[in-house]
């Protein structure tokens, strides 16, 4: 295996690189789930990293083949999209934030991930629909990178029987003239740092003054960790609730779940000095 020639050169070697080469060298082979050695369940950890390395080859066989076996494990495409690929978007922007990997690599991986969620999400959707429920629009500002999180958070909605619309990087008058054309129950905002308030606080401004101005409007993302900055979100953006939960939005917006209850998606956590 190449990490392992490198390690005989005495060259460093990425720990998290070198754990996934040996469990796609030696641990998996296509349509297990299983360590082909010891014959226990393959951990969780071990399917984290085998999906940051994964996402990171230019090879989408190799992403297929490690999504295919997880799913084969009995992991259902929720739990895979609101645990394993939010927790291995976390693992890519810590080694990004360590220099273990380039800027391009985790921007890339992310992308890869993001549109696996809009995949399996789209995928789920084909096999129902619940009309009747709430129908929500989730919002990404121009200004808001950290895309991986709405998506994750709107198959959660989904999850929920919400009939779910997304906007990203629209411009306020288009995201206005969509509200006051669709009567959505609820318009929820997405963002990971401070540097799209002022993008939300513009759309709020707008949505006010036409006929959407009743519409509850959430913010949520991980702007949102810290509770003790709630108040001072909320006067500066001019929503009416702030919260990351899908289900709790639906509660404070007066909405209902149709179908099962969805378990709270994890956010990832966007890289050290991202806020900047």
């Amino acid at each position: 295996m190449k990490d392992i020639e490198e390690v005989k050169r005495g060259r460093p070697v990425d720990p998290v690189r070198a754990l996934a080469s040996q469990a796609l060298d030696a641990v998996m082979t296509p349509g297990r789930e299983h360590d082909d050695v010891t014959g226990a369940p393959v951990s969780y950890e071990t399917w984290i990293a085998l999906l940051s390395e994964a996402f990171r080859d230019d090879d989408p066989a190799r992403r297929r083949l490690v999504v295919g076996d997880i799913l084969a494990s009995g992991v259902d495409p929720h739990e895979l999209i609101g645990s394993h690929i939010v927790d291995t978007a976390e693992l890519l922007g810590k080694m990004w934030a360590r220099n273990q990997i380039s800027f391009a690599e985790v921007t890339i991986g992310a992308a890869r991930l993001q549109e696996t969620v809009r995949s399996l999400s789209a995928r789920r959707r084909s096999a129902w629909r619940d009309v009747s429920g709430p129908e929500i629009l989730l919002v990404a500002p121009g200004a808001e990178n950290h895309l991986l999180a709405l998506f994750v958070v709107g198959e959660a909605f989904e999850e929920l029987g919400c009939y779910v619309h997304i906007a990203i990087g629209q411009e306020p008058d288009a995201i206005v003239r969509l509200a006051q054309e669709r009567h959505f129950d609820m318009i929820g905002f997405s963002i990971a740092s401070t540097r799209a308030l002022k993008s939300v606080g513009s759309i709020v401004k707008r949505l006010r003054k036409s006929s959407a101005r009743s519409t509850p409007l959430v913010l949520g993302g991980g702007i949102c960790r810290e509770t003790a900055k709630h108040t001072e979100l909320l006067e500066e953006t001019g929503v009416d609730h702030i919260t990351s939960c899908p289900n709790e939005a639906l509660k404070l917006c007066g909405l209902k779940a149709l179908r099962v209850r969805a378990p709270e998606p994890r956010q990832a956590r966007a890289p050290e000095g991202s806020d900047e």
